[in-house]
């Protein structure tokens, strides 16, 4: 992909791409499309008003969430790593006695 430049090929396609379109006309206004604004007009008030309640409640949904158990568990994130760590520890020291208990220990399948 080129950054800087044209390539005259596709420059040249472009343009021939634009040369075969019908030119836009422009049509007259009329008494009907004046009402079609005031509908818009009005949807866009209401538009409006439902993007202020949207916000209104995603700002009570913040601050509902600043006390929650999740937001102090996202204050520490290192905690579930340091449990994981701690248990896998211990687990790794059981396994070990049980290993030496067991290399001591005669074979009957010899």
């Amino acid at each position: 992909m080129r950054s800087k430049g044209f390539n005259a090929k596709d420059l040249e396609f472009h343009l021939a791409e634009f040369e075969d379109h019908d030119p836009i006309v422009e049509e007259p206004v009329d008494v009907a499309e004046e009402d079609d604004v005031e509908a818009d007009q009005k949807e866009m008030a209401w538009l409006h008003k439902e993007l202020a309640d949207l916000r209104e409640q995603l700002a009570i949904l913040h601050s509902d969430t600043d006390g929650s158990p999740t937001a102090k568990a996202n204050a520490r994130p290192w905690l579930p790593i340091a449990a994981s760590a701690a248990a896998m520890f211990v687990l790794g020291r059981v396994v070990q006695r049980l290993r030496l208990r067991s290399a001591g220990a005669p074979s009957r399948f010899r």
